[in-house]
Formats: structure tokens, sequence, C-alpha cells
């Protein structure tokens, strides 16, 4: 997750470490001569998640504290901001590619949205000790495929496939197809 705020809407003298998440470890640093960022994983800096059917949503609160002395008290910090920022993530994607032997990292974008980021590898037996190499792009008709999907954004989440199928074009939705798994 990465918040960006911009310095003139903060009061003067604020600092980008005097930014920070709940955590108060997870400090904002200068993005630029504009901006703040404060960067974390969905699974850091006291993030919180919640689930849906549809999306999982991690939230947390960008808070700025500045030293203030209040009369009377050893109290000398007073929160001066706080933003309540949250990132949903589609539980849902279509993941669709032609098929060669490249396969390497894959990133989902999208507007106003989080991002989760797989890892798709085809491997030469089930062992999946060897990745199949560049020169093993052809693939024999009956031969056994071996892939290993990993999710390397997040930390305590299960990648769950529905569907899988092939066809003969780059498009997902050829009229033409072959499943592998249906309804998981």
């Amino acid at each position: 997750m990465a918040v960006f705020l911009d310095i003139r809407q903060l009061p003067n003298g604020t600092n980008a470490e005097d930014i920070h998440f709940e955590d108060e470890d997870c400090v904002g640093i200068d993005h630029d001569t504009t901006q703040i960022v404060l960067y974390t994983r969905y699974d850091k800096c006291s993030t919180r998640v919640q689930e849906t059917e549809t999306s999982i949503i991690y939230s947390n609160v960008v808070t700025s504290y500045k030293p203030r002395p209040l009369p009377g008290t050893e109290i000398t910090r007073d929160n001066i901001l706080m933003i309540p920022v949250k990132c949903e993530l589609d539980r849902h994607r279509l993941l669709g590619s032609s098929f060669d032997s490249k396969i390497g990292e894959i990133v989902f974008n999208e507007t106003g949205y989080g991002d989760f980021s797989l890892r798709l590898d085809r491997y030469t037996d089930a062992t999946f000790d060897e990745f199949a190499g560049d020169d093993e792009g052809e693939i024999i008709l009956g031969e056994h495929l071996y892939f290993a999907v990993n999710l390397t954004t997040v930390a305590g989440l299960t990648v769950f496939f529905e569907n899988c199928w092939a066809t003969p074009s780059q498009y997902p939705n050829d009229a033409k197809s072959y499943n592998f798994l249906d309804n998981g």
C-alpha cells in the first residue's frame, strides 16, 4: 500500500518523519519536493484486513503527531492528523496470456485499487524442482504440464483457482477452448 500526501496541505513545519501509519515505526519519506509517501505491505504497520465475497480490504490510518506541551502535564504529543486509508482488492481476476515458455512475474493493477503480484512458473515434472527452460516451448498433445503459482505480495493469503482453460489464440474468451479446471 502506498499513500501520497501533498506537503502543502499539511501544517507548516511537518516533516516526512512526523507522518506515520498506526504503527509509529512506519514513517513517511520525502517522495519529491511536494509529496510525502508512506509505504507498507498489506500485512505490516498495523494494517487491518476485512473480507467480503468480492473484495479483500486493507485499512490503516495515516497520523501525524506534532510536539505541543499541554499546560500542567507531561504529555507533549497532540494528534493533529488522522486520515483513514484503505486499499480494496478484487477477489476474482481473469489471468490470461498466450502460452510461451517465457513466464515470469505478472502484476495486476487497477486505478483506484491495490494490486496483487502472482508468479506463474512452468516445471519439467511433478517434483517441481526444475524450471522448464525457454527451449521447451513446444508441448506435445497429451503431455503433462506442471505449473506453480505463488502470491508474492501478501503473506497469509491463499491462491485458489476456480477455472483454468486454454485457447488456440491469445484471447481468453475465444470460442474454441479446452477446460483444465472448472468450478475449482
